[in-house]
């Protein structure tokens, strides 16, 4: 078994919608099919903590539904 150290571990980004007022459709995301968050960085030889990775945000209009793929 393999037990993660802190040098091992990286804070991922997040990703975030953000409902806005300003926008009606998702037209604005028709070409725009990924977004992925930054990954952190490595620890270092000292086994310090990484730095984080940056935090995605999408503008959604407001109302919009979000559905998870795995659990529906």
């Amino acid at each position: 078994m393999l037990v993660p150290t802190v040098e091992m571990v990286e804070m991922v980004g997040s990703i975030y919608l953000r409902g806005n007022h300003n926008y009606w459709t998702l037209l604005h995301l028709k070409y725009q099919r990924h977004v992925f968050a930054e990954h952190g960085g490595n620890g270092g030889r000292d086994k310090c903590h990484g730095t984080n990775g940056k935090h995605q945000y999408i503008d959604v209009p407001c109302g919009t539904v979000v559905y998870d793929a795995e659990t529906g």
